[in-house]
């Protein structure tokens, strides 16, 4: 006897766009809604005893191609370069980052590959690698967490998902009320990856995959 399997109904892929801008990152609207509200990177020391180049405040050569965006960075001091290519395939924003570092001492990078609107996903239970996470963490900051080094974070069910996949790995957090700057007054979750390592001759390569699928209700 064949018993019948329940197959999830298949959400229609949303209606995108995308824009990458120096300065404030990628940006992916949904039926009105900017869903991924910018993004940056910035190069520090081990402990953060000192920055070294920030994207939110330094130039980016941005072009445009056929499928998305196009970006080389490099600092005034030319310890800090590399690439950034954004790409749109239906539903899906993959964004690909080289890292490249010229300095004597290894250096580490903080990647937000999203500022996530929270709004439309406060609520909603996520999934983390396909399953449901349990709460272990009880410091402040692990309260917040969503996910951390996981393979992929789903946000949502239906009518709407969004799906954010990282290599090597990607971290979620409930930026509201969080104490920066980047955060102050914001309704975001924070999607990245903190801690990447660089050195002179060993560039690092991020993709991060934004996948946004259902229908949205307009922005107010």
């Amino acid at each position: 006897m064949l018993v019948p399997l329940f197959v999830a109904p298949l959400l229609p892929p949303a209606d995108l766009s995308v824009d990458y801008r120096t300065g404030v990152g990628l940006t992916i609207k949904a039926d009105g809604i900017t869903h991924v509200q910018g993004s940056w990177f910035q190069y520090y020391a081990p402990g953060w005893t000192r920055g070294y180049y920030s994207s939110k405040y330094n130039e980016q050569k941005v072009t445009k191609t056929p499928n998305g965006f196009s970006a080389t960075f490099v600092s005034p001091d030319r310890l800090v370069s590399g690439t950034v290519e954004i790409s749109r395939r239906g539903d899906t924003v993959e964004s690909k980052y080289r890292f490249e570092w010229n300095g004597d001492v290894p250096a580490l990078v903080e990647l937000a590959a999203g500022e996530i609107y929270a709004e439309p996903w406060k609520g909603s239970k996520p999934l983390v690698d396909g399953s449901s996470p349990s709460a272990h963490d009880t410091t402040e900051f692990g309260k917040r967490l969503i996910a951390s080094n996981a393979r992929s974070v789903t946000l949502g069910n239906e009518p709407a998902q969004l799906k954010i996949s990282g290599s090597p790995g990607v971290t979620v957090f409930d930026a509201i009320g969080y104490p920066q700057g980047w955060a102050e007054g914001r309704s975001v979750f924070w999607a990245g990856r903190e801690g990447i390592p660089v050195s002179k001759g060993r560039p690092a390569e991020v993709t991060y995959t934004f996948q946004l699928t259902g229908s949205f209700g307009a922005e107010s």
